[in-house]
């Protein structure tokens, strides 16, 4: 199961640019993994790194379970706006 958290605005529409910045930035940490640099350095720019997480979480087992509930219509949820 995969979890991703995306931003709204007040208005409820999408943040595309928060979307596009955490997208780049995961590519980006990615590549330099599956590349690496040839000689070693001691000083590592994480942030790419820092920014694809700000998209990214891992559910605690209590909130997997809700969202799976949640998910399968066994929970009600409110919706913002409704």
């Amino acid at each position: 199961m995969s979890f991703w958290k995306a931003d709204f605005d007040e208005r409820g529409v999408l943040d595309t640019a928060s979307l596009g910045r955490q997208s780049v930035a995961t590519l980006d940490a990615l590549l330099e993994e599956a590349w690496p640099r040839e000689q070693p350095v001691k000083i590592v720019d994480a942030t790419a790194r820092f920014v694809a997480k700000g998209g990214a979480w891992t559910p605690t087992a209590n909130q997997r379970n809700e969202l799976s509930k949640a998910a399968l219509g066994e929970r009600v949820c409110a919706v913002p706006g409704r």
